[in-house]
């Protein structure tokens, strides 16, 4: 806690906190006690997300600008039967609401943002193999095998 309160305060920037969604989380939890699940329903992801809102609520003495859940597994994550959706994890967008904190839910596809339409970059943008997508905010992962120079280039060009 102390760690993310003195980056927010030298970047003079709130914090935007990126967390498993409630699925991946509760599913990668239970692979860690030996007791995998073979699949993640709605019911189940909405009882997790219980679980995760207890804990962010933990962070509300922190400047936070955004909660992005990730959604996107990983090889050997159990399935999640039904894409998690904001309107189905009420826990955490009602710990969210309280806090005056955003919260997006992100998928291979995309990112999901109550009023705001979120771009993807995709990774081939750090080498100048893509365009950027279109939206009103973007969201992105530089790759580790991004030259450094083409990075600062690209970012440049972001204007």
């Amino acid at each position: 806690m102390r760690t993310a309160r003195t980056l927010a305060e030298a970047c003079r920037r709130p914090l935007v906190v990126s967390v498993p969604s409630p699925a991946v989380w509760l599913g990668r939890a239970h692979a860690l006690t030996g007791h995998s699940l073979p699949g993640i329903d709605e019911i189940a992801a909405d009882t997790a997300s219980m679980y995760l809102a207890e804990w962010l609520g933990k962070l509300g003495a922190l400047p936070v600008a955004l909660i992005v859940l990730d959604a996107r597994t990983s090889p050997g994550d159990p399935v999640v039967e039904v894409p998690e959706r904001l309107g189905a994890l009420s826990a955490v967008t009602n710990v969210a609401a309280h806090f005056e904190w955003s919260v997006a839910v992100r998928r291979d596809s995309g990112v999901e943002v109550e009023g705001v339409a979120v771009g993807v970059v995709p990774d081939g943008f750090w080498a100048g193999a893509a365009d950027l997508p279109d939206g009103d905010a973007l969201l992105a992962t530089i790759p580790a095998s991004a030259t450094p120079e083409r990075v600062l280039d690209q970012l440049a060009a972001l204007g």
